[in-house]
């Protein structure tokens, strides 16, 4: 183990880096393949990812020709990324599907991980789909279990192996300073539509070793 690492939180590696400002961990792409594997999303409408970050989603599904609108509250270097506080939507105002992973943040006050998510609940139009990345505990708390009773979620596609989301995308930087290769996450995945009861669990994975997948990481300040 990794004389950087020290305990275990909610799911999470803590390690003697300050975390994340703004709470930015971005998302290997791998998992936004895994997803796609399982789930097919509009292409019609296109699909909005409101916490763009570097791109590591967004950029992933235009490689993919899906047409995507980036936004993000904050300025990463991000070319063509739309800066927008995502609290800014009103309910059923989103037309789009939804792919994303919200910031990371205890607590369910605004500005927290089960705030964020029930807001792109609220605000994703009637008929729109929704996919979430989370950590594995975001099952846990009283708080959360509410949240599921009144958004109840079609399928939770569990990673099998840890992913890894790495601080202001910094993939060698997270494996070199908790010295684990990834975080146990899952995909959520929301029909809006009168919120289906099904909550099935399925579990998804990957071949190999993560780190051979890093050729996926995209170029974010590529026009």
């Amino acid at each position: 183990m990794s004389k950087h690492f020290l305990q275990i939180s909610n799911g999470s590696p803590v390690t003697d880096y300050d975390r994340h400002k703004n709470n930015f961990y971005a998302t290997h792409p791998l998992a936004v393949h895994m997803l796609l594997e399982k789930e097919s999303f509009s292409r019609k409408l296109g699909i909005l990812e409101p916490f763009a970050g570097k791109g590591h989603i967004g950029l992933t599904l235009r490689r993919l020709n899906y047409s995507v609108t980036m936004q993000d509250k904050f300025d990463y270097g991000l070319h063509g990324v739309q800066l927008k506080d995502f609290y800014d939507n009103k309910p059923n105002s989103i037309e789009q599907d939804i792919i994303t992973n919200p910031p990371y943040k205890r607590g369910n006050k605004k500005g927290s991980t089960i705030s964020f998510v029930r807001h792109i609940l609220k605000s994703a139009k009637p008929d729109r789909k929704i996919a979430l990345f989370l950590k594995l505990s975001f099952f846990e708390t009283d708080d959360r279990k509410e949240l599921f009773r009144e958004f109840p979620f079609s399928i939770a596609y569990v990673c099998s192996k840890r992913i890894p989301c790495a601080k202001n995308g910094n993939f060698k930087a997270f494996r070199e300073t908790t010295g684990t290769t990834g975080i146990a996450m899952m995909w959520i995945v929301w029909n809006k539509k009168g919120f289906e009861h099904s909550q099935r669990i399925e579990f998804i994975t990957y071949k190999g070793k993560i780190e051979t997948y890093d050729y996926m990481l995209p170029d974010y300040k590529k026009k």
